[in-house]
């Protein structure tokens, strides 16, 4: 998921990526499970549930996927002026994304929430990952003058982009699945060794990441202010590592955060790790050539 707000704020409603997050993380040294339950988030059951009533709160409309066409959830009854809209939207997601992840994509979900709120979502529909719900905010998305906000959105593209990349039924193992205990697991299941989050997380969280489940542990993952406080001072402390604040929410939106600054910007050339984690993506042709795909789509 991708939210505006700056830390601490954005600590509060990370989500939406398939289920719940809580604080029952796990990590040890040498040979042992490493566990995250991260969602996008280091929110408990409790603030989990409230972020995804807020989502359903504010859905305008639900359209089911089928060859690239939507077709409006029955539910809802909208004037032909709104799905023009939601036309409109998706038909630039269909423009800039390659069929290869457009497959994947089953439901769309739009919603509103403000300006500054949430501005998208991707989320596995089952515990195959193989299938996804995508959301799009509709005031992030459009401007005053009803145009698209380029940058922004495109932003919101990438970033939802590479959670589908990243967390699909290519990249994990069902988390109930067996496990040599060596790799990532988060909520979603089990990150394959080779894995674009494992390889992440195993080269830029393995010193940080017991300093945030540490945190998560105080509040017994629940947003406090206090954890909100500490959550930002763990940002402030380490915000020489990420390409924005709200990549240090977790690895997996710091992943899909300095994806889309791989994206979006030419290659760097200091030395520093927030630019080791945007050349981190030049090791997997496969990503190099994504990249230029999109660039070429959105005329960057």
């Amino acid at each position: 998921m991708f939210n505006k707000k700056l830390l601490p704020a954005i600590f509060i409603s990370l989500l939406l990526f398939a289920g719940c997050s809580n604080s029952q993380n796990n990590i040890s040294n040498n040979n042992a499970k490493i566990e995250a339950k991260s969602n996008h988030s280091s929110n408990s059951e409790e603030t989990q549930s409230a972020v995804d009533d807020d989502i359903e709160k504010n859905t305008r409309a639900i359209y089911s996927i089928s060859n690239g066409v939507l077709e409006l959830d029955s539910s809802f009854e909208l004037s032909e002026d709104k799905i023009k809209v939601h036309k409109t939207l998706w038909n630039k997601v269909k423009s800039v994304y390659p069929d290869s992840v457009l497959e994947k994509i089953s439901l769309l979900r739009i919603i509103s929430d403000g300006k500054g709120g949430t501005t998208g979502a991707a989320s596995a529909l089952d515990e195959t990952n193989s299938t996804f719900e995508f959301t799009l905010d509709l005031d992030d998305s459009f401007d005053e003058n009803n145009k698209l906000t380029d940058k922004d959105f495109y932003h919101t593209l990438i970033h939802e982009l590479f959670h589908i990349l990243s967390l699909n039924d290519s990249q994990l193992s069902p988390a109930d699945s067996q496990s040599d205990n060596s790799t990532f697991v988060i909520d979603e299941g089990i990150c394959n060794k080779d894995s674009y989050l494992n390889s992440f997380f195993n080269e830029f969280w393995t010193n940080i990441y017991p300093e945030l489940k540490k945190l998560e542990d105080a509040h017994d993952g629940i947003m406090t202010e206090a954890y909100q406080d500490e959550a930002y001072e763990f940002y402030l402390k380490y915000e020489y590592q990420f390409v924005t604040d709200y990549a240090a929410s977790n690895a997996v939106e710091d992943i899909a955060e300095s994806f889309t600054m791989f994206v979006m910007k030419e290659a760097p050339v200091d030395e520093s790790i927030k630019s080791k984690k945007i050349n981190f993506f030049y090791n997997y042709p496969e990503l190099v050539e994504l990249r230029e795909t999109l660039r070429n789509n959105l005329e960057l």
